[in-house]
């Protein structure tokens, strides 16, 4: 796995290199009128959706006790600090002044919702220290204090994570004539919420259903049908959130062909449809079948998101965009990355994870 990852640190790193000689012009095709871009959709508004399941993962064992997920918290605490990991670079190669990024902390602005994201990768990533610290400080002295903490940092992190989410969904109240009504509302913020547990979840079915047929630490099916279970039912919420909203508002239509095939592939292919296969018995017994189901609910999610950002994106007459080939390698330089350094860390990290810690009430005090 090392050797498919190098090359990939190596591309990504050459690409960061040359973005920061040359600017942001010479690796996008963004402009005035379109400031999101291949690259924020797919690394950034999506990659940071699939982490959201870790946090309703642990929030569920350490605050409200439940047992049965307790195998699935490491693993997907891991996948959620790599992946927010690949988020910040990918912030950092599109963002027009990354050297200036760290003045968020220095001089915020308590009305900007990009405050709360920062906040909130704050809080993201002082969780992933402290539960994927080493074993042999485990062992040391200082483990009593790193349990005391931990619990806390959940909750804090749980909270930051739907704030998180809602966040980048207010990001696009304050435009609200740059957007298709299909993809606009006032309910956008809460979509995005659903969509990204929803999409988080199906993350999780997907690598602990691969580790286990690639020889790994194997997860007990009946979790993994319970996990795919809750994706369901944030699924269906977020269906019928989203189908209100836009009987509603009389945005069933995208105002044009491609908007309206987006938009029905968007509810049919990335929403009806798992629901729909989690709802047979067969399937939803069936490690590929959850896997399936999960594959379309990611799917649903990205198509939202580009929805959002790029599709459903108002452009000025005579403005046009379409991502450069820089744009398309990056986006699929960081995903790639990001993966292959999962299934390596993983290998290393959860061979013999430490057990999860009971919870007792006297731990919320």
């Amino acid at each position: 796995m090392r050797k498919a990852i190098y090359p990939l640190i190596a591309a990504g790193a050459a690409l960061m290199l040359y973005r920061a000689v040359y600017g942001l012009g010479a690796v996008t095709a963004l402009s005035d009128y379109q400031p999101w871009g291949l690259v924020k959709a797919v690394n950034i508004f999506f990659g940071a959706s699939l982490p959201a399941g870790s946090f309703v993962l642990a929030a569920s064992v350490y605050v409200f006790g439940a047992r049965s997920f307790r195998p699935l918290v490491r693993p997907a605490l891991l996948m959620g600090f790599i992946g927010h990991t690949f988020v910040l670079i990918a912030l950092f190669y599109d963002v027009g002044r990354p050297l200036y990024v760290w003045r968020i902390m220095t001089n915020p602005h308590a009305s900007s919702a990009l405050l709360w994201t920062a906040w909130s990768e704050t809080a993201y990533t002082a969780v992933m220290v402290v539960e994927l610290l080493p074993d042999a400080l485990r062992r040391a002295d200082l483990v009593r204090m790193v349990e005391k903490v931990k619990v806390p940092l959940v909750i804090l992190a749980a909270v930051l994570a739907v704030v998180y989410q809602y966040s980048l969904g207010t990001l696009f109240l304050a435009a609200p004539l740059e957007l298709a009504p299909a993809w606009s509302g006032r309910w956008l913020p809460a979509l995005f919420i659903l969509s990204a547990v929803a999409g988080g979840l199906g993350m999780v079915v997907i690598e602990r259903t691969i580790s286990g047929r690639q020889g790994r630490r194997k997860t007990d099916p009946a979790v993994i049908r319970r996990t795919a279970a809750l994706m369901g039912v944030f699924l269906a919420l977020y269906m019928l959130v989203r189908v209100a909203d836009l009987v509603t508002r009389g945005a069933l239509s995208g105002g044009s062909p491609l908007r309206d095939a987006w938009l029905i592939t968007e509810i049919c292919a990335g929403v009806l449809a798992p629901i729909v296969l989690l709802l047979i018995k067969r399937v939803r017994e069936t490690a590929w079948g959850l896997v399936a189901a999960s594959s379309l609910t990611l799917f649903g999610v990205l198509i939202n998101r580009l929805g959002v950002t790029i599709v459903g994106w108002e452009l000025p007459k005579g403005a046009s965009y379409f991502p450069s080939p820089l744009e398309f390698m990056a986006s699929v330089v960081f995903l790639l990355a990001a993966a292959s350094l999962y299934w390596y860390a993983s290998g290393l990290l959860l061979a013999n994870p430490s057990p999860v810690p009971e919870v007792q009430a006297a731990d919320l005090a």
